[in-house]
């Protein structure tokens, strides 16, 4: 998640560097450097938010395992009780 926040306005800040490029003649290898490094940032920043879709998803999944589980053990409890005449 801090990753993802310290990533988010790095896409704008090379844009704004890029545009820049006619104003300020800057240099052609320069400018090949940072549309690589601006590719590479986009498919940084498109991994990341991927994997906060997969651990989102990942603890609606484990939360179903525990409500289940626990739906289970009372069902457990709740029929050895009524069979004893007790509830433990």
């Amino acid at each position: 998640m801090k990753f993802q926040r310290a990533t988010e306005p790095l896409p704008a800040m090379l844009a704004g560097l890029q545009a820049g490029f006619g104003k300020y003649r800057v240099d052609g290898e320069l400018q090949r450097y940072l549309r690589d490094v601006a590719d590479h940032l986009e498919r940084m920043v498109e991994r990341t938010a991927g994997f906060r879709v997969l651990l989102v998803n990942l603890i609606g999944i484990n939360s179903t395992l525990v409500g289940q589980r626990q739906n289970e053990e009372t069902q457990r409890r709740l029929g050895t009780g009524a069979r004893d005449g007790s509830m433990r």
